[in-house]
């Protein structure tokens, strides 16, 4: 064998054995401690068997090792689930983390072994077998310290929060899985390594606390059966008081006879004791705070005794006899606080100042009570909100009490402790309290009519989607033609930092059912909805039927190297998809169409190409910098006459530029207009044009609107502007008008942008064609 495989047996070794150590710690047996034992070594000696027997057979070494799987971890495994007596996923999750365990282990040995000092000699091999044994060590230790004991007194539970754990637990290993086996570059393997131990630690946490929330719901479950305890005693405190209440009033008609016959007899001595006997049975008639018999008995047996103590009581109560609440869970909440303060009072030095103050009232559907006392010393709260009590058998279990009473009813109970005087806040509140019908009238109406919108679009939207519904929109409105933005290519490439992406959307012809033909056919060659391009501001798929000039929108982006190079760049182009080639009387023949949009499509492609050249002449000469260029089109114009689609470039490098360039579809010849082809043949539309241009221009600048290149102001004359160019870039807008633009710095400088200028048609009369797309 070589170096290599001798130093992966123990490397794999160890994580077998830190395997099986996390699944012995986790694992609730099945059997007594030496049937445990007995039952483990046999497994243990038939998978050492099988690992010697493929050795002696003469298997390749490296096979030995990538059998472990199958000869080693999944005999182990079903070995686990027969020792525990616990379920099925409850097992499932004790080998889960043990391999999980292993499987970190396995990264880091990748990560050694990609190290800079690779274990070239045995003094490296020991030196990171040395690391192995320390993160093995670790791990172990971390189950240990935090999750065995947790884990295994919640592990014989079978609840519902098991399945969704292990499911999730096992999918992350086999994903983590994959990339341990694929893993070679090592800043991958590195970072694989960080998501194991993170989602290792995750799963220690998360188990952890699920047993810490199983033992919570126990307690709380045995914090009830408390509280059903208390609640007996509280009946029986108030049995005895009604009984007491009936013995002293029975006893004074008693006295009263026995008055008249010692009186009849002459009795001085006897009647004087008589009357001591009824003072003091006097002085022990019950004080009367509320109407509500059991809350009176509590608040004078307390505050009887706590007036004893040498407390100063405050007492305000106003609870009725009858109230929506069980009485008990009220004998809860006044008894534990009076208790408590009482208690925090007695240990207190009475010439220090013990003080009671209660308050105990019942109004608006709520009861609220309130109890201060003096402490002796500061009290700290723990992260439930609860006073921290001392260790000793029932302390601090009253306020809990109070807090289940307090859940129960929607309340709350707030603890408190200012200045040398704790203070308990609870309320509970009547959950059959309703809101008024008539307000639940109002609400019911807010939420019908709130539904009413969603719906109302969901239906538009359904109705837009159809073909029929388009085309009659079309005979409504008049608006020719109808088409959307509904589907896109994807092209890119990328090298380096630097990317190139393109999402080239298709406009389609909803006048007659060939479009979705067409789209139908389109999917087969790679056509990608454009919904599915976050970055491209492309259209939704479905379409809106009652719009003549659909909103559409894209975007390019090429970044190269620099800062600004986050994400993937993005290229969007507008396709005109062929119309149907059935004929419309009122417009072009189908074949003239289909070559308009052929022609437009093909015109695009350039625009976009010319862009890309121009990033990419920028991009070769910005060493070490960022050049970035974003492209966006729009449709400004789609009606019965005229499609027409507007390209907008800005350069970034170092500075800005903008270019601009429409493309326009004369819908009733097919063909892609020229800014001659508005203008008679042979005349000198450039000179008329570039007048009117000029005068505007001056205006403008005379306005103080702005600081064009115009003759006889400051600009040099090589750069003022003279004449347009014969192809200017030029649009028709929505009122017929014609509208010359340029670039920015084309004919001003930068802060003037992107100048435009709208041409009336009466400056171009006797050089328009006739029939005029202007008006």
């Amino acid at each position: 064998m070589g170096a290599i495989t001798l130093q992966h047996f123990p490397w794999a070794g160890i994580c077998f054995v830190v395997f099986l150590a996390v699944c012995g710690m986790l694992l609730e047996p099945r059997f007594d401690r030496k049937g445990t034992a007995l039952a483990a070594g046999g497994f243990l000696a038939a998978i050492a068997s099988a690992q010697a027997a493929l050795l002696l057979s003469g298997q390749d070494e490296t096979l030995v090792l990538t059998l472990l799987p199958l000869t080693a971890y999944l005999p182990a495994i079903v070995g686990v689930h027969v020792l525990s007596r616990a379920g099925f996923f409850q097992t499932v999750a004790v080998w889960a983390v043990g391999a999980m365990a292993s499987l970190v282990l396995a990264f880091l040995q990748k990560l050694l072994m990609a190290a800079p000092l690779g274990p070239a000699s045995p003094t490296g091999d020991l030196v990171h077998t040395g690391f192995v044994l320390l993160a093995a060590a670790a791990l172990a230790f971390a189950v240990l310290r935090w999750l065995r004991a947790p884990f295994r007194s919640g592990a014989l539970h079978r609840d519902g929060a098991w399945p969704p754990v292990c499911l999730a637990a096992l999918a992350v290993f086999l994903l983590l899985s994959y990339f341990e086996a694929a893993a070679a570059d090592p800043t991958v393997t590195a970072l694989a390594f960080l998501a194991a131990v993170s989602v290792f630690a995750i799963a220690v946490r998360t188990l952890a606390a699920s047993a810490s929330a199983r033992r919570a719901r126990e307690a709380e479950r045995a914090l009830a059966a408390q509280l059903d305890v208390q609640r007996g005693e509280y009946e029986r405190v108030l049995e005895k008081l009604q009984a007491g209440r009936a013995f002293r009033h029975d006893l004074r008609h008693h006295l009263k006879v026995l008055e008249g016959l010692v009186g009849e007899e002459g009795g001085g001595r006897a009647a004087s004791y008589i009357d001591g006997l009824g003072a003091q049975l006097r002085a022990t008639e019950q004080e009367s705070y509320c109407d509500n018999p059991a809350a009176n008995a509590l608040l004078a047996f307390y505050l009887g005794q706590a007036r004893e103590a040498g407390c100063a009581v405050t007492a305000r109560a106003s609870i009725p006899a009858a109230i929506p609440f069980d009485e008990l869970d009220v004998c809860v909440v006044l008894g534990n606080a009076l208790e408590n303060a009482l208690r925090a009072c007695r240990e207190i030095p009475e010439a220090d100042g013990r003080s009671i103050d209660v308050l105990a009232v019942f109004e608006d559907d709520r009861l609220l009570v309130s109890v201060e006392n003096p402490c002796a010393e500061p009290v700290r709260f723990g992260a439930d909100g609860y006073p921290i009590a001392p260790q000793r058998e029932g302390h601090g279990v009253g306020l809990r009490s109070v807090g289940a009473v307090a859940r129960k009813y929607r309340g709350l109970l707030r603890c408190s402790c200012d200045e040398g005087t704790f203070r308990l806040q609870a309320a509970l509140v009547d959950s059959a309290t309703e809101a008024p019908a008539p307000e639940r009238r109002r609400t019911s109406t807010r939420r019908m009519a709130q539904g009413s919108l969603p719906l109302a679009c969901v239906l538009l939207c359904v109705a837009a989607s159809m073909p029929m519904m388009a085309q009659a929109s079309e005979d409504v409105l008049g608006s020719g033609p109808f088409a959307r933005v509904a589907a896109s290519r994807v092209e890119g490439f990328r090298w380096g930092d630097t990317g190139f992406r393109a999402v080239v959307p298709r406009v389609e012809d909803l006048s007659s059912g060939a479009a979705n033909e067409g789209a139908g056919e389109s999917g087969a060659d790679g056509i990608e909805p454009a919904a599915s391009e976050p970055d491209a501001a492309a259209q939704p798929e479905a379409p809106a039927a009652f719009e003549v000039d659909p909103p559409a929108s894209g975007s390019v982006s090429w970044e190269s190297g620099g800062e600004g190079g986050q994400g993937d760049p993005g290229l969007v182009v507008p396709v005109v998809p062929k119309p149907p080639e059935a004929a419309d009387p009122d417009g072009p023949s189908g074949g003239a169409l289909s070559e308009g949009i052929d022609d437009i499509n093909r015109r695009m492609e350039e625009y976009v190409a010319t862009m890309r050249d121009k990033f990419l002449w920028y991009a070769a000469r910005k060493y070490q910098g960022y050049v970035g260029m974003d492209v966006t089109y729009r449709v400004v114009r789609n009606d019965g006459a005229l499609l027409s689609i507007r390209f907008d470039g800005v350069l970034n490098a170092g500075g800005s530029g903008e270019y601009a360039r429409t493309f326009t579809l004369d819908k009733r010849t097919g063909a892609v207009l020229e800014l001659a082809d508005l203008f008679v043949p042979g005349s000198d539309y450039v000179s008329v044009v570039s007048a009117e241009v000029l005068r505007q221009m001056v205006e403008r600048v005379d306005a103080g609107e702005a600081d064009y290149f115009v003759p006889g102001g400051i600009w040099p004359a090589s750069d003022c502007f003279t004449a347009i160019d014969p192809d200017q870039h030029f649009y028709i807008d929505e009122h017929d008008r014609l509208v010359i633009a340029f670039d920015k710095y084309e004919i001003g400088p930068g802060k003037d942008g992107a100048p435009e200028f709208a041409v009336p048609a009466e400056a171009l009369a006797g050089i328009l064609r006739t029939p005029t797309l202007l008006g």
